[in-house]
């Protein structure tokens, strides 16, 4: 049997959107590393009678071991549940009027510092997911990490959520700012000057041909251009916006938006249940959204065209 040999400390990178059953199911993996600790410890002690090495230290953490398992969970107030399994925690009152923010599980058999177990969630400022485990078997140590990550793969959040988390904030600053600057643009000529007017004339007679009949208007056009011409009495006419700087303005003010609102570690249990439910309806919504705009922005004018068209 192949044997693979973990750290110490294992993080997994969230966000984890966790739910109740998988709270639940976290009772039963407990148990089970408990019963793997203690196995550890028993087959420590047999070896170490074994070899005649037992010291009356020895001796005495045999017959009595520290032996606890402690989970406690931290609220947004930050006061603090704590029992000796999951389901005791969620049964408490408290969870319908505060949001749960930390996990914390600590599991010992034998010695606090060579046989342990410890596992920490919490969504606040980190969206990870970290596991420490000190086992005097290895073979024993690399089947509670098996564990962990097959319990953990239930809610593993996908590469790009992963990415969209980690790098979201700093990819919002640059939309922004882009967003400014196209505003900028956007918004930079925005009325028309008499030299315009001028030009545009200019370009419908170009367009029609020059002939006995607007021969006078064409000459009088070229004076007033070349000698840059501008009446006393002149109102400036409002600019159409440009439609493809407005559009890049809307897709990167959008972009932000999602970049800087984007979901993080929850427990979704009492008071956040919503909050659970509206963080995955974002994603899907945003999962699909995004794709299709880019899709559809090259191609925006025919796809409006067509729908003006359809008849109503």
């Amino acid at each position: 049997m192949a044997k693979l040999h973990h750290p110490k400390e294992i993080t997994l990178n969230g966000p984890f959107l966790i739910t109740q059953e998988d709270l639940e199911s976290l009772d039963d993996l407990i148990q089970q590393i408990h019963d793997l600790l203690q196995k550890s410890w028993e087959s420590y002690l047999k070896k170490e009678a074994e070899n005649d090495l037992e010291t009356q230290y020895k001796e005495h953490k045999r017959n009595n071991p520290d032996n606890s398992i402690k989970c406690t969970m931290t609220l947004n107030d930050r006061s603090q549940l704590s029992d000796n399994d999951i389901k005791g925690i969620l049964k408490h009152n408290l969870l319908n009027t505060l949001s749960p923010t930390e996990l914390h599980i600590k599991i010992i058999f034998g010695t606090e510092y060579e046989n342990y177990f410890r596992l920490k969630v919490q969504d606040l400022f980190s969206d990870q997911l970290i596991c420490e485990i000190e086992c005097l078997e290895s073979e024993i140590k690399d089947e509670i990490t098996y564990q962990i990550y097959k319990w953990a793969n239930k809610f593993k959040p996908s590469k790009l959520l992963q990415l969209w988390c980690t790098i979201g904030s700093t990819l919002g600053i640059s939309c922004i700012c882009i967003t400014l600057f196209l505003v900028l643009a956007l918004f930079e000529n925005t009325v028309t000057s008499y030299n315009d007017i001028l030009v545009n004339q200019a370009k419908e007679i170009i367009n029609t041909g020059i002939n006995t009949t607007n021969r006078d208007t064409a000459l009088e056009l070229l004076l007033k251009l070349n000698s840059e011409y501008t009446p006393d009495v002149f109102e400036a006419e409002l600019k159409p916006l440009n439609p493809l700087t407005l559009r890049l303005t809307a897709l990167f003010f959008f972009l932000s938006l999602i970049l800087f609102v984007k979901p993080m570690t929850i427990f979704g249990i009492g008071k956040s249940q919503r909050k659970l439910d509206f963080y995955k309806k974002y994603i899907k919504v945003v999962s699909f959204t995004i794709p299709v705009a880019l899709v559809i922005m090259p191609f925006w004018d025919t796809v409006t065209n067509w729908l003006y068209k359809i008849p109503h």
